[in-house]
């Protein structure tokens, strides 16, 4: 036993901080959600932040929203695929292929956005549903 205690005593400082920090986090982690309520409370509820939401939104604006979200709604499996398989890069040390991924990806979306919204090279004019394509494209 005091052969343990020998090996174990320069120790006693180093455990006792990590069961002081393990404590302060149980605490702060408890008060969290207090701590989110109070600013949702104060800054949406309490008009904290002046017009969060629109009051009405119009039909065309509506319309647009819609269309956006029904081609978007298609590249859902896509993008989850697509992110889970950069996440098991990242996981295996393969960090510089989810990079150029990514980067490929942006480069994508924003050169088929300038195509597809604003009808250039040949391409319909789309608008909104534009955007929408341009952005799945870039997801796959």
């Amino acid at each position: 036993m005091k052969l343990i205690l020998r090996y174990v005593k320069p120790f006693i400082p180093l455990v006792a901080i990590a069961l002081l920090l393990l404590f302060a986090q149980t605490i702060l982690e408890l008060n969290l959600p207090n701590y989110m309520s109070s600013i949702v409370n104060v800054g949406i509820v309490q008009s904290g932040i002046s017009n969060a939401a629109p009051e009405v939104m119009d039909a065309d604006t509506m319309d647009m929203s819609v269309a956006y979200f029904r081609v978007i709604s298609l590249g859902i499996p896509l993008n989850c695929w697509s992110l889970c398989i950069c996440a098991a890069m990242r996981a295996i040390g393969k960090t510089r292929i989810t990079m150029v991924t990514n980067i490929t990806a942006n480069l994508v979306n924003v050169c088929l956005n300038y195509v597809l919204i604003n009808g250039k090279l040949g391409f319909p004019r789309l608008g909104v549903a534009g955007a929408a394509i341009a952005t799945v494209a870039g997801q796959i």
